[in-house]
């Protein structure tokens, strides 16, 4: 219900002026607005509960988690702002030397700061939540006036470990060659049929067809008669059910920070809720059998196991994918 019913209370302006008895009053009011829209909610909330067959859900709001208390020494390594602005540009001037890319552009991202949590439990925890991120996108047009596009991202958790500049213009100059063939290619054929993917294609469908399916939100209650936004995992049905070929295992480990030397930017000590993660077997020999939860809990999922990672809808955090390892014991070269 949070979300949908705002209440009639008073919402008013944060002031501007540097005016103690203002601050005074607006917080006042923004405090009792919040509190009286909450009651009304609530009192809505258990009429509906009332009104339909939502009494029957057993399932509590909030689960309960072991409080953590973790104060992580906070380091912030030098970020020499001219240094990077000057190597953007360099960058950026890769595609210059593409005349099939009529348009291009870069954008960097360099987030410095701890996340601080405490609640009510008990719960303490500090850690590093850095994050440095590139992305570049490279646009031309077919002979036809079809616009082709192509991009690459490139993220890191640790400043010492992003790629030097020399592997992000090896990158960058793949991104303006991807574009330079497409404008040249002929247009593609009908076809239906099977297909092959290559590695990244393969890894992002995979997040998007299994991955963004393993968190199950919980359906909102609302009025009789009034319908309310909500988007169902399509694997909520299918626990225990095959969903890949019985050669697949699939494993979610956001507690893995390297794979064959690299650094995996799907590490986190914590999510968003102050939970430590944990491995979780989602899907052994094709079949499926766990989802990624948060504190909300699910029916036969009553606990979090670390995953609440986005904001979620109607006041709730979504789980969300770490490190998703997709094994399979039948390969071909």
């Amino acid at each position: 219900f949070s979300g949908i019913y705002s209440g009639s209370r008073y919402d008013g302006n944060w002031p501007l002026d540097d005016d103690y008895s203002n601050f005074r009053s607006e917080l006042w009011l923004s405090t009792d607005r919040a509190f009286k829209a909450a009651v009304e909610s609530m009192a809505r909330k258990r009429a509906s509960m009332n009104n339909s067959n939502a009494s029957a859900e057993s399932l509590p709001d909030f689960s309960k988690v072991a409080p953590v208390v973790s104060i992580g020494k906070v380091v912030r390594p030098k970020v020499d702002d001219q240094e990077w602005t000057a190597r953007t540009s360099r960058l950026a001037a890769v595609f210059n030397s593409t005349k099939e890319v009529l348009s291009s552009a870069v954008e960097l991202q360099l987030i410095q700061g701890p996340t601080t949590l405490m609640n009510s439990e008990g719960t303490a925890v500090r850690y590093n939540d850095d994050m440095y991120w590139v992305y570049a996108k490279a646009e031309g047009q077919a002979p036809d006036g079809m616009l082709l596009h192509d991009a690459v991202s490139i993220q890191s958790l640790e400043l010492d470990k992003f790629p030097n500049e020399a592997e992000m213009r090896k990158s960058f100059a793949e991104v303006a060659e991807n574009v330079r063939a497409l404008v040249h290619a002929p247009m593609g054929e009908g076809y239906s049929g099977p297909v092959l993917l290559e590695p990244r294609a393969a890894a992002q469908l995979l997040a998007q067809l299994v991955g963004d399916n393993l968190r199950v939100p919980r359906r909102p209650m609302s009025d009789p008669g009034r319908n309310v936004p909500f988007a169902p995992s399509e694997l909520e049905n299918r626990l225990n059910a095959r969903v890949l070929p019985d050669s697949f295992d699939v494993t979610d480990d956001p507690t893995q920070s390297t794979f064959n030397g690299k650094p995996l930017a799907g590490f986190y000590p914590f999510d968003i809720e102050g939970v430590p993660p944990r491995p979780v077997n989602v899907v052994e020999k094709g079949v499926l059998k766990s989802f990624l939860t948060t504190r909300q809990p699910i029916n036969g999922f009553p606990v979090s196991n670390g995953h609440a990672r986005l904001p979620g809808s109607y006041g709730t955090f979504a789980a969300s994918i770490g490190n998703l390892f997709v094994k399979s014991s039948e390969t071909t070269p």
